[in-house]
């Protein structure tokens, strides 16, 4: 209760400061409250969703998502005294994931596939479903390290292209170096094969 409080001070005085604008002004704000604000942020810094899933959950467009997060991010580092950090889209070689996560002693690679509503378009309808879960989804590959933070998150993929087509095309595996252990869920057959090539081989 505390925290969003806070952030809600902090929002109000960097609204009036930088904005020169008062929250007290305008249209009715669509996140009403201290808290709806608040849990927004906190929603995206935990799930990292792209703007259109996002604008999907609080029934907005995806520009109005891509403002709040630039409004909120620095309230709630503020509110918070750290800088949060997002995670990559996209590391290109063994080099700098050591330098992007130097204490990382091991990780765990997964999809994470979520439905969507059926797109109008015939062309993204074909693109976008998914034989094996019977509808429309969309999909990211996620890397997380040994004490569950997220540390890559590869860009939105239609739901039918298969996992390890994504962790090949966005060189994952090219990225990690090879004293790092890598896991994966058994459900993942050809990506784990993969792996365990991967093992093998160092």
């Amino acid at each position: 209760k505390m925290l969003a409080v806070r952030f809600g001070l902090n929002l109000r005085g960097i609204f009036e400061k930088y904005r020169n604008v008062s929250l007290d002004l305008g249209r009715n704000f669509i996140l009403e409250s201290a808290e709806e604000k608040l849990f927004f942020i906190l929603f995206y810094m935990k799930c990292y969703p792209t703007f259109d899933v996002a604008g999907f959950h609080f029934d907005v467009d995806r520009s109005s998502c891509c403002r709040w997060v630039q409004w909120f991010l620095p309230v709630l580092q503020e509110t918070l005294g750290r800088e949060l950090v997002l995670p990559e889209r996209k590391v290109s070689d063994p080099e700098e994931f050591l330098r992007l996560f130097p204490e990382v002693e091991g990780i765990f690679v997964d999809a994470t596939e979520r439905p969507i509503q059926r797109p109008k378009d015939n062309k993204r309808q074909k693109e976008n479903y998914s034989g094996k879960k019977k509808r429309h989804t969309r999909k990211n590959i996620v890397v997380n390290d040994e004490k569950k933070r997220i540390l890559i998150v590869t860009e939105t993929e239609e739901g039918k292209k298969h996992d390890f087509r994504i962790y090949k095309e966005e060189g994952i595996g090219d990225a990690i170096p090879d004293d790092i252990p890598v896991y994966v869920s058994n459900s993942r057959r050809k990506l784990k094969a993969v792996l365990d090539f991967r093992a093998k081989r160092g």
